[in-house]
């Protein structure tokens, strides 16, 4: 797939750089760069794969996600697309209403078994970046080839404990930066309002703001509002008799 992206503003030319989200999934290109510089305020087309088809659909619409990393001028910036393209069949389909949505949404999660006589159960899980279930709707009885389960999804999936110190501004002993992003809004104790990321490495982030007189020294827990990448729900069915377990799995970005 050809990607390519423009950015524009009203005063000087943008510099920076585009990332790009295929599903929630970050896309390297034949360079194997994760992301590509503006020139002119453009980001020059670049050839990336596209993940393979996880939710056992026959097209699958991908949403295409462009992140800009932000300047000195400009605050960093997402826009998305979808592109709707053709692809093996897997073990079975799984479908989301609404398709993108924020952290804190029930969602409607329809599977459709490929089998004659359906006898079994129905399990969900929400599954971050580095594959750990972060929440679940427990294994229920099922019966029709097609079902449509609500799934709560937590408002604090992107939550995280680090320790917020008054006047500095970075956040040590962070317990976990996975699906973290530059740009992303901080949340927590001693963090001014829009307040967004600027780095991070393993156990500190970097702001783009000093904490307040409010921060305490101790360990806190932080929200990012995230562009929140790199999720799944995967769908598990076992039948009532035999051992022919199938699951199917569906990738998304969370709507910021």
């Amino acid at each position: 797939m050809q990607l390519a992206a423009s950015v524009a503003g009203s005063g000087a030319t943008p510099t920076g750089s585009v990332s790009y989200f295929v599903d929630g999934c970050v896309m390297s290109n034949t360079s194997s760069q994760t992301s590509v510089a503006l020139a002119n305020g453009q980001a020059a087309a670049a050839s990336f794969t596209v993940p393979a088809l996880p939710d056992g659909a026959y097209t699958h619409s991908y949403t295409v996600t462009a992140v800009y990393s932000g300047d000195s001028n400009y605050q960093p910036a997402v826009a998305t697309q979808t592109v709707q393209l053709t692809g093996p069949s897997g073990d079975f389909a799984v479908s989301l209403n609404p398709p993108q949505f924020p952290v804190g949404t029930t969602v409607s999660v329809t599977t459709v078994l490929p089998v004659a006589t359906v006898a079994g159960t129905l399990a969900l899980n929400l599954i971050d970046s580095s594959q750990n279930v972060v929440a679940s709707v427990a294994a229920s009885s099922v019966s029709s080839a097609t079902n449509v389960t609500p799934f709560d999804i937590p408002a604090n999936v992107l939550s995280f404990t680090g320790i917020v110190t008054s006047g500095n501004n970075q956040i040590s002993s962070v317990s976990s930066t996975s699906d973290l992003t530059p740009g992303q809004v901080l949340t927590g104790t001693g963090i001014s309002p829009d307040t967004t990321i600027i780095s991070f490495s393993p156990g500190t982030i970097t702001m783009s703001g000093n904490a307040t007189t409010e921060a305490t020294g101790t360990s806190t827990t932080i929200t990012s509002n995230a562009a929140l990448v790199g999720f799944a729900i995967q769908a598990v069915y076992v039948p009532t008799v035999g051992s022919g377990t199938l699951t199917g799995q569906i990738n998304f970005a969370f709507q910021a």
